[in-house]
């Protein structure tokens, strides 16, 4: 049974549902590099999806537009590599003005939202979880109970930073209760996540956390259907059920005969430990996830429920969306097509590699369970020299140096390719959700798995050598 890395990263807070409406988004920029800006709008909790606004500049630097919400959002504005958040009222107008190359230390906001506006600028920049208080660092150093008082600390000095701001500058009260809602919701999530990544990060694989940890739970309240349209609340109910459905259902990845019956367990947890629409989202999740790891056929009866359980039209859409994607990945299917760039600059398509085995690895340098198999995928390599196996690697690094550093730094062989972020098009052609993502594909280019063993895995090389084994005609 594999271990699955996902991971989360959301700069979204959705506020309560109103009328239809757009925003007026307009300002202008000194000293401009890029000719254009981009806002982009996150549009679901399930599989993030979003729409992205390019706006171009005038040749005095200024921008107008219209973007279409259907309710108060924060989205993110980008602009030559620079980003911050800003707040959208539907029917509201809001006015910037910025230094090109000092985004987030010269902007400064006009309208009936500026305040809140200055509020998200200071707030995550002195004020974030990671780059102001480095929780990551805590949660490696710290133990369980330390770890908490810290998450305390900090909650009290960002909501002392609201409060102070909120005197100075007055911020609407349905405004502060959302910021105190998804402070609330994101803390949660981090003490829900601590012990496993404690473990991780500290490479301390037997570290205990206390039963006495989870004490923050009793305080806890889930059947929050109205907090739905939080990103950061629909988070922290997706990482509840991870948890009770481990820690309360004893559904554990280590103890089930395969990935297929640990989903099909926690689905059932899910139906039959929540109500009303949280109920409707966790399964939708619990789906979407399920696909990419799993036979399709075996998990219909679990979607044949879901269905007649007449779940949220948003999110069963999306279900089934990622249900026709995954047939289309699904064994004996073909592969998706791509061309990429290499180390040496030069064009590598996967149908150069027609008549080979391609074993197919979606990685990133910042990736720690995608570097813990490199030694085991040296070892692989060196069992399959000389035969039609291909490694292929694809790395989703945004940063091209960071790729290339590793790529040396491990002296990494095989070919290297680059297809930048989650969201570029290989990673989504493949519905890579979590990463390493390993893949094989047969000599006519026909998936043969989309969910091998690792190299660390026991079965990888009785996988490799089925599909050498595969003598199919290949087409033109």
């Amino acid at each position: 049974m594999k271990k699955l890395f996902f991971f989360a990263v959301f700069l979204y807070l959705g506020l309560p549902a109103i009328a239809a409406s757009t925003t007026i988004l307009e300002g202008r920029i000194t000293k401009p590099g890029a000719a254009s800006l981009s806002v982009i709008v996150y549009t679901d909790y399930l599989v993030y999806n979003s729409q992205t606004f390019e706006i171009n500049l005038t040749k005095e630097g200024k921008f107008k537009t219209d973007i279409p919400l259907e309710q108060a959002e924060i989205a993110t504005l980008a602009y030559d590599n620079q980003y911050v958040n800003i707040y959208l009222v539907p029917g509201d107008k809001l006015s910037m003005e910025f230094e090109g190359p000092r985004l987030i230390e010269t902007i400064r906001y006009f309208g009936n939202t500026a305040n809140e506006n200055s509020f998200l600028n200071q707030y995550y920049k002195d004020y974030s979880d990671n780059r102001s208080f480095n929780a990551f660092d805590k949660m490696k150093e710290l133990n369980g109970e330390s770890f908490k008082q810290f998450v305390e600390d900090k909650k009290q000095k960002q909501l002392a930073f609201l409060n102070e701001f909120n005197t100075r500058k007055a911020l609407s009260s349905r405004f502060i209760e959302r910021i105190k809602q998804m402070r609330e919701y994101e803390d949660l999530s981090m003490l829900i996540r601590y012990p496993m990544m404690h473990r991780y990060l500290s490479g301390n694989k037997e570290a205990k956390t206390e039963a006495s940890f989870y004490s923050f739970m009793d305080k806890s309240t889930l059947q929050h259907d109205h907090a739905l349209n939080l990103a950061a609340y629909c988070e922290y109910v997706k990482d509840h059920e991870q948890w009770a459905s481990k820690e309360l259902g004893g559904i554990r990845q280590d103890s089930v005969t395969s990935t297929e019956e640990y989903y099909k367990k926690r689905y059932q947890y899910a139906r039959n430990n929540y109500t009303g629409q949280v109920r409707s989202f966790l399964l939708s999740a619990l789906l979407i996830e399920a696909f990419p790891y799993v036979n399709v056929n075996s998990i219909l009866p679990e979607v044949n429920d879901y269905r007649a359980l007449k779940p949220v039209k948003k999110n069963s859409d999306l279900v089934e969306v990622a249900l026709s994607r995954a047939i289309a990945l699904s064994p004996g299917k073909p592969a998706p097509l791509f061309t990429l760039t290499n180390l040496q600059g030069q064009q590598v398509s996967l149908s150069d590699f027609r008549g080979k085995v391609v074993y197919l690895d979606f990685w990133a340098s910042w990736c720690g369970p995608c570097i813990g198999e490199l030694p085991h995928a040296k070892k692989l390599k060196e069992k399959f020299e000389g035969s039609d196996v291909v490694f292929l690697y694809i790395s989703v690094d945004d940063d091209e140096k960071d790729w290339r550093n590793m790529v040396e730094k491990k002296e990494m062989a095989g070919v290297h390719l680059l297809s930048k972020g989650f969201r570029s098009e290989v990673p989504m052609a493949y519905n890579v959700r979590g990463i390493p993502s390993y893949w094989i594909i047969g000599r006519d280019g026909q998936i043969i798995n989309n969910n091998p063993s690792r190299p660390s895995g026991k079965n990888i090389a009785i996988e490799l050598e089925a599909a050498l084994a595969v003598k199919e005609s290949l087409k033109p």
